[in-house]
């Protein structure tokens, strides 16, 4: 029997080798081993019974094994903090304090989460609000309009793409405010431009800048958030974008009505500033509860943050690697450097000396010749790091099983939810004569459905398909395929009808993505044994490909409705979502 104690559990070393004196100590005929590395460093009785050197040298590295083996044991143990607990007491303590939280912290955290996804939805609703305005305006042809959406979805890919390299390991959330600052304060722009190309390349870098802002948002919730509230929280917080598309509907509505249509870009855009500025001043990362029992400290929190800012800043500055060295600077706090050697600086200050005599020897390169030296040295270290991270992204994407069949599944969903999104205000608007108004009520219904399908969508997969996600996609994908197939048939002469289609629509197909998304995806990764980051990489990949769908949507209106009616579009809807119904199928089967 070995037992590792520390030197609190054990403050004396008991003789090795010799049988116990108590019978409750050990079994009759076993020895009693106990190693403490204190214990015998510091034991009174040590120079009795000495030992040799490579004997005590052992003995500590099988405590130090033993050790190692409960921290690896122990769900709550930080590798990077430093502590590991040394006895099964302290161990036990640790995994206790682990799943001890205040759950009053964590939903005032949340619910700042909630507000910025919220106020981020608001922020896009203008960019398919104002289609039809800006064509009246502008004199614009349908074609034109969708290199609006194009901008906005290639740019949105890239980000997202990009997301695990925009990144932090540690409070991402800090990097969420400033990507939703500079989103807010991109869209004011588009309040004085009158050239038709100012509007395509603020599209783009607002969707760029909204990429990385929902994935990592939302790889921080699925690993931060308590287990046995995680799906629940998770689809809450769906909710907020499609709560976020209604209100930003109707304030659409009322800002062309009352300012112009142009100001729905600002109205939206300070929104999103100010959400931003409450992010960064009142979310902490932390869920354990304050000593004094306050939910936040806003000075320390700002504090934090702008300490965590300024070493990112400087790392940037001196060349280091964005991710990396912002948690660098969240990690380690300004600690007093090593004491140099004076003659490590003698000897340094003398290569300096000889560096400098020998360039001084030679002739001088000329300025010119400096900076392209330079510039192609930077570019082959940019190349180098672009290789070596696409290889990390192939090796984590080639581990996760299925990962085509969920591709193409995402890129269907995507597409359809987007041309929903994007052109239904402009299909009834052209097709049956509704006004601007009644367009954008017709917009605002297909919200309240996806903001009633991720409210359903728990409660319905916890009574049918409780630990079946990818079953549940399956039976999702089809009712959406015939959902669509409805609203394509149906006559929208009377315009309750139109408000009742748009709002099934949306219910059904924003629970087969947050079904996906939230379980779905998120299985796999498990099943994978991947890590958050690891995670990450997965899901921005996977929101970049289904983001795909957004560019195809907008040349599939120009081109297929141009040609064939709106009539085709929508059959081709239909049999996609039941092609990726039929592949999701294979991968419910794996779950039986």
């Amino acid at each position: 029997m070995v037992e590792a104690a520390g030197a609190a559990a054990a403050p004396e070393a008991t003789n090795v080798g010799t049988p116990p004196s108590d019978p409750a100590d050990g079994a009759p005929g076993q020895f009693s081993i106990e190693l403490s590395a204190a214990s015998i460093a510091v034991s009174p009785r040590a120079h009795e019974h000495p030992m040799p050197d490579s004997f005590v040298d052992a003995s500590a590295r099988d405590f130090d094994d033993v050790e190692s083996g409960l921290q690896g044991c122990d769900p709550s143990s930080d590798p990077a903090s430093g502590s590991s607990p040394s006895d099964a007491a302290t161990l036990s303590l640790a995994t206790k304090a682990a799943k001890d939280y205040d759950f009053r912290r964590v939903l005032f955290s949340f619910s700042l989460c909630w507000l910025s996804t919220f106020i981020g939805q608001v922020l896009r609703t203008p960019l398919s609000s104002t289609k039809v305005s800006l064509q009246r305006v502008m004199n614009l042809t349908t074609l034109d309009l969708t290199h609006l959406d194009t901008s906005f979805a290639v740019f949105h890919a890239l980000g997202q793409i990009s997301s695990p390299a925009l990144s932090s390991k540690t409070n991402s959330v800090v990097l969420v405010a400033i990507y939703q600052f500079v989103m807010g304060l991109t869209m004011t722009v588009l309040f004085a431009p009158t050239q038709f190309w100012w509007f395509i390349v603020v599209y783009g870098v607002a969707g760029f800048v909204s990429g990385p802002a929902w994935a990592v948002l939302f790889s921080h919730l699925s690993e931060w958030l308590p287990k046995e509230h995680s799906f629940q929280l998770i689809t809450v917080w769906f909710t907020g974008s499609d709560l976020g598309a209604i209100i930003g509907t109707l304030v659409c509505i009322h800002a062309q009505e009352i300012w112009g249509w142009r100001s729905s870009y600002v109205v939206s855009g300070v929104l999103n500033m100010l959400a931003a500025v409450l992010l960064f001043c009142l979310y902490d990362n932390s869920k354990e509860p304050h000593a004094d029992g306050s939910l936040v400290d806003p000075r320390e929190i700002v504090h934090s943050n702008m300490r965590q800012l300024s070493h990112f800043a400087r790392y940037m500055r001196s060349g280091g690697r964005a991710a990396d060295t912002f948690v660098k600077g969240a990690e380690q706090p300004d600690e007093p450097g090593p004491v140099r050697d004076p003659r490590h600086e003698f000897i340094v200050s003398g290569l300096n000396n000889i560096q400098l005599d020998t360039s001084d020897a030679g002739p001088a390169p000329s300025a010119a010749e400096s900076s392209l030296c330079r510039l192609s040295r930077n570019a082959r270290a940019v190349w180098q790091r672009a290789c070596r991270v696409t290889c990390d992204y192939v090796a984590v994407l080639g581990r996760v099983s299925y990962l085509g069949r969920i591709i193409v599944a995402c890129f269907i969903l995507k597409l359809v939810k987007n041309c929903f999104g994007s052109w239904v205000n402009f299909y009834v608007s052209t097709k049956y004569g509704f006004t601007v108004a009644q367009g954008n009520y017709v917009s605002l219904t297909l919200s309240v459905g996806n903001c009633v399908g991720n409210i359903l969508v728990a409660a319905i997969c916890r009574v049918f398909w409780r630990d079946r996600p990818l079953t549940a996609c399956v039976c999702f994908f089809g009712t959406s395929a015939a959902a669509v197939l409805a609203f394509s048939l149906m006559d929208f002469s009377w315009i309750f009808l139109s408000y009742a289609c748009c709002c099934l629509c949306g219910i059904v197909t924003t629970a087969a993505e947050a079904i996906l998304m939230a379980r779905g995806i998120k299985s796999l990764c498990d099943r994978s044994k991947l890590s958050q980051r690891e995670s990450l990489i997965v899901y921005g990949f996977l929101l970049a490909a289904s983001t795909v769908g957004s560019v195809c949507q907008g040349f599939l209106v120009a081109f297929v409705v141009d040609g064939l009616g709106w009539g085709m579009l929508f059959g081709i809807f239909v049999v996609a979502l039941m092609g990726a119904s039929w592949l999701l199928y294979k991968l419910a089967e794996t779950e039986k």
